[in-house]
């Protein structure tokens, strides 16, 4: 029947086990794709001096 054959394809991960290996793979100090990576450590504006905060949409 379809139903079994759909049982012997490709299994993925559940949400709960793919959060698991991301913590694992965290903590174990490995490198993550940076889809996986906390923000807070690609995206720092308040390292940034900023000048000038303007809205693009106003401006002439």
């Amino acid at each position: 029947s379809q139903r079994n054959r759909m049982r012997q394809g490709p299994r993925y991960p559940l949400f709960e086990e793919f959060v698991r290996w991301l913590l694992c793979e965290w903590r174990a100090g490995n490198e993550l794709d940076m889809h996986w990576t906390p923000v807070l450590q690609f995206c720092t504006p308040c390292q940034v001096r900023f000048d000038v905060i303007a809205k693009f949409e106003t401006l002439q």
